[in-house]
């Protein structure tokens, strides 16, 4: 007579066993991280900018608590394809520049570029993505340049545009590189993750941080 024991036996046993896995790698993940950003502007200084001051509002960036459970088992959410992962919400400051005459200046924004080359590191599992727009100088709308290095004459400056990293960004008046007192910028701030990972570990795979500089020209 035959007997299916040992292979019924078998597979109830590795059934457990896999499930004693899951739940032990689920339990390894944190239930929630809380992915931060601070983005601050660098003092003046004698080599770079002694009579322009460079100021943010609110450099501290908090994009709130991602369920990770959730965010990695909800496609139309967060598997959504597009690029540097699935977005976790969006912040605004506002930069400003004053002067005490008016200036030819360029700004740049230091800090580890992500893998994409066109974004930040955030971490080791996101990316901080900036955007520019809403550029004032001196009280009158402005547009922008952003370039390798600065330029003197800007080719098709915009109304807003993404700042990559190792980008100069200069503000346009009347179609040159203007001279300027006081300059403000709507700095718009993205936060995007990969929630497909298994090695979603801690805060700290979530968190960037870089500096806005002033260069006189």
């Amino acid at each position: 007579m035959l007997s299916f024991t040992p292979t019924i036996s078998a597979f109830f046993l590795s059934a457990a066993l896999l499930l004693a896995t899951a739940s032990t790698s689920l339990r390894a993940q944190p239930a929630a991280v809380a992915p931060t950003a601070t983005i601050k502007p660098s003092a003046p200084s004698a080599t770079t900018a002694p009579d322009c001051r460079l100021t943010l509002s609110n450099p501290e960036i908090e994009f709130g608590r991602i369920n990770l459970y959730e965010a990695q088992h909800n496609d139309a959410a967060y598997r959504q394809g597009a690029a540097g992962g699935a977005s976790i919400g969006k912040q605004i400051r506002m930069l400003r520049v004053s002067c005490s005459v008016p200036s030819r200046f360029a700004l740049r924004f230091r800090a580890p570029a992500d893998a994409s080359n066109l974004a930040y590191g955030m971490g080791r599992r996101g990316s901080m993505w900036l955007r520019l727009a809403h550029a004032q100088a001196d009280g009158k709308p402005a547009l922008l340049t952003a370039n390798p290095a600065p330029v003197r004459s800007p080719q098709n400056p915009l109304e807003q545009l993404a700042l990559a990293p190792q980008q100069s960004v200069q503000a346009v008046l009347h179609g040159q590189i203007g001279e300027v007192s006081n300059f403000t910028v709507q700095v718009e701030v993205e936060g995007k993750m990969d929630v497909r990972t298994q090695r979603l570990r801690s805060n700290r795979d979530f968190a960037a941080e870089g500096i806005f500089e002033l260069e006189l020209l």
